[in-house]
């Protein structure tokens, strides 16, 4: 009897251990999806579709592809062209630290029309600095900026004096 409960004793054992080994892949997994979705912005979290790489990734409400630009500088924000196609929306991260005040685009510098000065996101991308969205160039002295997820449709005009530093 001692050598049949011995082999009966090992078997519980490795059914022990694959049960735990199991149990370990299980939370390498989650924790792995878990850091991909963190890591995820946030307003296009539930897209359905697939994330796109950094630097060239294309907002949820919006299925077609946009033209990739990449003036990120490697730091993964777009800021959209060198020079823009009216009527073409490109992806681009506002910077909204102090607001929404201004935008870099196209090789100008555009001013929020209104400026709205206490601005805050409703999601999260590089620590509240940023909200995802496209900019598109509507006319000569127009831009419009669209982040749906955020409820965020921003009119931009060429800015025709100093850019103020925010408080």
């Amino acid at each position: 009897m001692n050598e049949a409960a011995a082999v009966v004793g090992a078997g519980r054992r490795r059914r022990r251990r694959r049960g735990v080994i199991v149990l370990l892949a299980g939370l390498a997994v989650l924790a792995v999806a878990a850091i991909a979705l963190l890591n995820r912005p946030a307003s296009s979290a539930g897209a359905g579709g697939p994330a796109a790489a950094t630097g060239s990734r294309t907002p949820a409400t919006d299925p077609s592809p946009l033209p990739v630009v990449h003036d990120s500088g490697g730091d993964g924000i777009e800021r959209g062209p060198k020079q823009a196609t009216i009527g073409t929306p490109y992806a681009f991260d506002l910077f909204v630290h102090c607001g929404i005040r201004y935008a870099d685009f196209a090789g100008s510098v555009w001013q929020a029309d209104p400026v709205q000065e206490n601005y805050h996101p409703k999601s999260v991308y590089r620590g509240l600095n940023y909200v995802l969205g496209t900019m598109t160039l509507t006319g000569p002295g127009e831009a419009r900026f669209d982040a749906p997820a955020e409820g965020l449709q921003v009119t931009f005009r060429p800015l025709t004096g100093e850019r103020e530093l925010c408080g």
